[in-house]
């Protein structure tokens, strides 16, 4: 049987630009992640608050298998990824993660690579 690991597949990285400038490169969601995203997310009563679940995707398209971003603060330091930083980017830097981080993850099983001649 043929497999094409997920993070081998094409799609799997992307990215993210802003006024035609790179300023981070993500990754498409792993099983690992949706932990991540749940155990941010997730209030005392077990509800799901939509801004931090957004926040969670965007931390965790942003670290490991070679993803990163390239911001600075004001004073040119490179802003370290964490939630924190994340919540508070300005409006236009957070919606085109956010808005990647979609688009990489509607990849379907066919284009990334899986599909059914693989595993004959």
């Amino acid at each position: 049987m043929k497999c094409i690991l997920r993070n081998k597949q094409p799609g799997f990285m992307g990215d993210v630009k802003l006024d035609g400038e790179v300023f981070a490169t993500i990754h498409a969601h792993t099983k690992k992640d949706e932990g991540i995203w749940y155990r941010y997310a997730m209030d005392e009563e077990n509800r799901l608050d939509p801004v931090k679940y957004t926040i969670a995707k965007i931390f965790s398209s942003l670290i490991g298998h070679d993803a990163n971003w390239t911001l600075k603060d004001e004073d040119g330091k490179d802003l370290e990824i964490n939630f924190d930083n994340i919540d508070l980017l300005p409006e236009d830097i957070y919606n085109a993660l956010a808005l990647a981080v979609l688009e990489i993850n509607k990849v379907t099983e066919d284009i990334l690579g899986n599909l059914s001649e693989q595993s004959s």
